[in-house]
């Protein structure tokens, strides 16, 4: 209680005596990706610092209208960083020296947060139960509305984030520290859809017309905006799918040896660089992934790509993506004989390069 008190209504002398290391440090890097082109430091009392931090982020974010169930215009910008900068004040970890880290890029805001991990891992904004990690901070920010009851705001902000950049979706990593990934732009995978059947050496009629249009609706790593030279998106996807598996030792996304753009656009027809570029494992999980961007059964599954034992192909490669949830179960019992497989949210962020 005494530290909440001095927190929020403290000078910045008491503050800085009783957390000497406290401050949340605010950069822009979208030029100068070394250092930062714009800063903002806070080692004030929470209240002025969730005043100044909302004002700051939402100033180097463009305007947009959101209309809320009563018919009242309301700025996306305000709903979606008004949670973002209170769950980073409210849930802080206030004995740790780090400090709190907020970055704006081009395209997503990122924010780093002494954290008292539970458990280690995205979370499920569908089922995750929020914890109060500092409760009187947060029954005083409640009672100015300036945050909305335990666990909803998250889920507000998946919303709202949605809204302002076309579908995409925030994403919360509890660790230490806590990590928020809020994506602010889209960038589609679009024409680049036959690229993938390529790459996995799927045929147009085995995918289908249907799933093909959904893929080229996912979001892509905004690093490979305007990039066109298919080369260079598939040696950064690859590489992407690569290190991101790695966290993952039963998936085993393989490839093979690190080719240079060069190298690779002297390899001939695409099929060849897909050999080069990725081993038979890493096809056949790419293109697990891809069928399942619809609903589809085992057995479909399995035979689209050729396999005759269907329980060795969901041993060796479903279990393991499901595992990690990047397909799911349509249904809840495992053993119906309706049960297909979806691909998840984490599974399309994979596939299209981001954060996962």
């Amino acid at each position: 209680m005494t530290l909440a008190a001095a927190l929020l209504f403290g000078t910045d002398e008491v503050i800085g005596n009783i957390l000497t290391a406290y401050r949340i440090d605010i950069l822009v890097r979208r030029e100068n990706m070394d250092r930062y082109d714009d800063r903002l430091q806070l080692k004030t009392n929470l209240i002025d610092s969730y005043l100044q931090a909302l004002e700051f982020i939402k100033s180097k974010w463009p305007q947009k209208f959101y209309q809320d169930r009563d018919g009242n215009r309301k700025d996306l910008r305000e709903l979606i960083f008004r949670e973002l900068v209170a769950n980073v004040i409210i849930h802080r970890e206030y004995n740790n020296a780090t400090p709190t880290e907020i970055i704006i890029y081009e395209d997503r805001v990122v924010a780093t947060n002494p954290n008292r991990t539970r458990f280690r891992g995205p979370l499920d904004l569908e089922t995750f139960d929020a914890e109060p990690k500092n409760p009187n901070i947060r029954a005083f920010f409640n009672v100015l509305t300036w945050a909305d009851e335990i666990g909803s705001g998250v889920k507000n902000m998946n919303k709202f984030v949605s809204s302002y950049a076309g579908g995409a979706r925030p994403m919360f990593i509890e660790d230490e520290p806590f990590q928020s990934v809020i994506p602010m732009v889209v960038h589609r995978i679009d024409d680049k859809s036959d690229f993938y059947l390529h790459l996995c050496q799927l045929r147009f009629d085995q995918l289908g017309a249907s799933k093909i249009a959904v893929l080229s609706e996912l979001p892509l790593d905004l690093s490979l905006k305007g990039i066109e030279d298919l080369d260079e998106v598939a040696l950064h996807l690859v590489g992407g799918w690569s290190q991101k598996s790695g966290e993952f030792p039963d998936v085993r996304f393989l490839t093979n040896k690190e080719l240079t753009v060069q190298e690779l656009k002297e390899v001939g027809s695409w099929s060849e660089k897909s050999g080069e570029l990725l081993k038979k494992r890493a096809r056949v999980l790419l293109s697990t992934l891809l069928l399942t961007l619809e609903p589809i059964t085992l057995e479909d599954l399995s035979n689209t790509l050729g396999y005759r034992s269907k329980e060795r192909y969901r041993d060796d490669y479903v279990k393991p993506l499901k595992d990690i949830g990047m397909i799911a179960y349509t249904l809840e019992q495992a053993n119906d004989p309706n049960q297909q497989y979806l691909i998840t949210k984490r599974g399309k962020s994979f596939i299209g390069g981001s954060p996962i």
